[in-house]
């Protein structure tokens, strides 16, 4: 378990799989998806927030400026708490010590990010019916030519955007969710944290737009997360049109065409 020193951050001890690691895939989902059923749902359940979208959107960045609110406690790491083959009972049992660690150091909120958490809001919303979501949009091409620097092809990052785009766009008209844009993020760290803040039920402090302290670039698992962290750790600036560099005019043609009708449809404005 990473040591974690500051008290507004929660460590993660993965509730893992249990008993169903050695029972075949398509049964152990079909057993777990059996026995989830049976797993109430977590009390206090807006006490809860995630952060959640397509990876490399400025989700950790969003996260990280949140949990410097001195109401926050934040997660330090992505759980993968609703991925489909982890039992919810293991998901709530966390959650719980979670809340009660929490209000115990005397912060209102636990604070999650895991970016894919946007393709099982059903499972979040099994456990937690009112826990609040802060949707992460940013423009495709910078999206998935950072996606593509981080290991893959092109297509695959094309992909991914528009699967995790396309959960977030089915999250339109939630009142429990609210989608934000990096690049307004970042155009304007205030105006757009202060509204977040607000849609979380907190008064505004000016300790979020310091730097971030949660996530600490030591106690993250993978090269990845350690260099997301450091990331995040500098001041907020406009960080969009790598693309016109990173991508050829074909490539920037190719992800215009897959992803602009939707990149519309959630309000985003396709760079020139």
């Amino acid at each position: 378990m990473p040591e974690v020193r500051d008290t507004r951050s929660i460590p993660f001890r993965d509730p893992g799989t249990r008993g169903l690691k050695r029972v075949p895939d398509a049964a152990r989902m079909a057993l777990q998806a059996g026995l989830d059923r049976f797993v109430p749902p977590v009390a206090e359940s807006a006490a809860f927030a995630f952060v959640l979208g397509c990876g490399h959107s400025g989700t950790t960045l969003i996260a990280s400026r949140l949990g410097n609110h001195p109401a926050i406690a934040l997660i330090p790491e992505e759980t993968n708490l609703f991925e489909p083959r982890r039992p919810l009972a293991g998901a709530r049992r966390f959650l719980v010590a979670a809340l009660a660690r929490a209000r115990g150091n005397g912060r209102q909120i636990v604070l999650e990010k895991t970016p894919k958490h946007v393709r099982v809001t059903g499972r979040l919303r099994r456990l937690l019916p009112e826990a609040r979501l802060i949707v992460v949009v940013r423009n495709p091409l910078d999206t998935c030519l950072s996606l593509r620097k981080r290991g893959g092809t092109l297509e695959e990052a094309i992909r991914r955007w528009l699967v995790d785009n396309g959960a977030a766009l089915a999250l339109a008209g939630d009142p429990l969710a609210r989608r934000v844009h990096y690049e307004a993020v970042t155009a304007d760290p205030e105006t757009e944290l202060r509204a977040m803040t607000g849609f979380l039920g907190l008064a505004w402090d000016e300790g979020v737009l310091g730097t971030a302290s949660g996530y600490a670039a030591t106690g993250q698992k993978t090269d990845n997360m350690r260099l997301r962290a450091e990331q995040v750790s500098r001041p907020i600036t406009q960080n969009s049109g790598k693309w016109r560099e990173g991508l050829t005019a074909a490539e920037a043609a190719a992800v215009r065409a897959r992803t602009g009708a939707l990149y519309a449809r959630l309000g985003g404005r396709m760079p020139e």
